[in-house]
């Protein structure tokens, strides 16, 4: 991974942790899937603790960051046709997050809404 990363470099990683027996048990991530944000993006600086981050197996020719794009533009065109598939007593009732609102927040990194704070 020396050969991937560049100190400084800012990076969205993904995958299981598991304690590594063999270092004391210390958490490690086995083969992460990896997204290397790019110096010119605009929302750098990224914070994963701020907002929803989707994640999506890439495939041959599509990167992750291409996925996302594409899902929050299908979002942002279709959220307004989506039915709340709770009724709305139960939203207020739990103080839920009303159903275009939460699919848009699952697939967009963009989201109005913090997750994780």
């Amino acid at each position: 991974m020396q050969k991937t990363f560049r100190a400084g470099q800012q990076v969205i990683l993904s995958g299981i942790i598991k304690n590594n027996p063999y270092k004391g048990g210390l958490p490690q991530m086995d083969n992460p899937d990896y997204e290397i944000l790019d110096d010119d993006d605009p929302e750098k600086p990224f914070d994963p603790y701020r907002r929803t981050v989707p994640i999506y197996r890439a495939t041959a020719g599509l990167s992750v960051r291409a996925i996302r794009s594409f899902m929050k533009a299908i979002i942002d065109s279709c959220a307004g046709s989506l039915l709340d598939a709770l009724p709305d007593y139960l939203v207020r009732k739990y103080s839920l997050m009303p159903g275009r609102e939460a699919v848009s927040e699952a697939h967009s990194r963009h989201g109005s809404r913090t997750s994780m704070s």
